[in-house]
């Protein structure tokens, strides 16, 4: 039975939502290519022939938003371009877009995966972090500042009379109406624009979002080292940690890390502050090590045994986003919507565990505090 790309964009966007399988190494590793289609295709579409094409949209997607561009000559004149809110039908269009995006958001494109999933298709799984550019110099900057985070599938299609691409049709994992014009799509863009939540410029663990559903988000963090302490008694949430509400036990445990990375240490070196701080339900609280002091082996060591230096695996979690005050009773509420979310998804949970992560110091304004609920995950595929 025949399908259009359309019907299989909305096919694969609905699958996405199902349970998934053990997790498959998606990282690219064939070369780039830049092997150019000089003849027509007229039947069907040779294993050879669609290699190529993958292996030129690999090296050609990594140029979408830099000075280099993508290669024009590749796309047909009629490039019919849709996503949930934009919509063109030829390639002077495509390109305008592209260009509109990189000067108003300055997109980072990651390109994940790629497979043939028809004749003369082919979709990419990807992720784009988007900045809002215009306030750059905004005195308003530093109250509104909003990071957009888009992951998704595109379908290529290739026209097989000249090998070029044709088609490009784009399903956001946050959303179920992909129809343009989705006033779902718009809405999620929109929330995205008007948040006030602030990103402190500190290092922190990396990670990549491998998907962004409606309310959380998939992450693969890269392995992290930490200074670790004990809180004791104290509840996971703001009472947990330093402020004018802070509980004893949890101002105590912050004020031993803090004394660690600013001198009480073997050489009396002062480290820089980083974000987010963990805690954990087991009553350890965690500062993250700057990017310049990652090999435990070359860390001063602690004055004090109550500070442990601790290598974290990193790994896939799920991350649900808050504001405000980080109290103990919003934290637990905040983790059974996450793991409620993750079931209906049909994202498997097999443990109790979760953390809590906090971006801000106590004197940020309540609307403008980043916190996240985190979830390890041990069985998550991309696709």
């Amino acid at each position: 039975m025949h399908t259009t790309p359309e019907q299989r964009l909305s096919q694969r966007t609905a699958a996405s939502r199902t349970p998934p399988g053990a997790w498959r190494n998606t990282r690219l590793n064939a070369a780039a290519a830049d092997q150019k289609v000089d003849q027509f295709q007229t039947g069907p579409a040779s294993s050879d022939f669609m290699q190529e094409r993958m292996d030129f949209l690999k090296a050609d997607m990594k140029h979408l938003f830099d000075d280099q561009g993508v290669d024009k000559s590749q796309y047909d004149e009629k490039v019919d371009f849709r996503d949930p809110i934009t919509k063109y039908g030829s390639i002077s269009g495509y390109l305008f877009n592209i260009s509109m995006l990189k000067v108003v958001f300055a997109p980072i494109f990651e390109l994940h995966d790629l497979r043939q999933t028809a004749e003369h298709e082919i979709t990419t799984r990807w992720t784009m972090t988007m900045k809002f550019t215009l306030n750059k110099y905004s005195p308003i900057k530093k109250w509104w500042s909003p990071v957009l985070v888009f992951t998704g599938i595109s379908i290529m299609g290739i026209n097989p009379k000249n090998g070029k691409v044709n088609k490009h049709l784009d399903a956001w994992d946050a959303i179920k109406n992909q129809e343009f014009f989705s006033f779902e799509g718009f809405k999620h863009v929109l929330s995205q624009m008007l948040t006030t939540q602030k990103i402190p410029d500190l290092d922190g663990p990396k990670f990549q979002i491998m998907k962004k559903m409606k309310t959380y988000e998939i992450r693969r963090y890269d392995p992290f080292t930490v200074a670790e302490t004990d809180m004791g008694s104290a509840p996971t949430g703001q009472e947990s940690g330093s402020g004018p509400k802070g509980s004893k036990e949890g101002e105590t445990a912050f004020g031993r890390l803090a004394g660690y990375i600013f001198g009480k240490n073997s050489r009396q070196e002062k480290m820089s502050m980083t974000a987010p701080v963990f805690s954990h339900p087991s009553g350890r609280l965690q500062f993250v090590m700057d990017k310049a002091h990652q090999e435990i082996s070359q860390l001063p060591k602690p004055e004090t045994d109550a500070v442990e230096l601790k290598n974290m695996p990193g790994g896939f979690f799920a991350a649900k986003i808050f504001s405000g005050a980080a109290k103990p009773d919003v934290v637990k509420q905040q983790e059974a919507s996450l793991r409620q979310s993750l079931r209906q998804d049909g994202v498997p949970i097999d443990t109790d565990e979760y953390l809590l992560a906090r971006y801000n110091d106590p004197s940020t304004m309540a609307v403008q505090r980043r916190n996240e609920v985190l979830i390890p995950i041990n069985d998550f595929s991309l696709w």
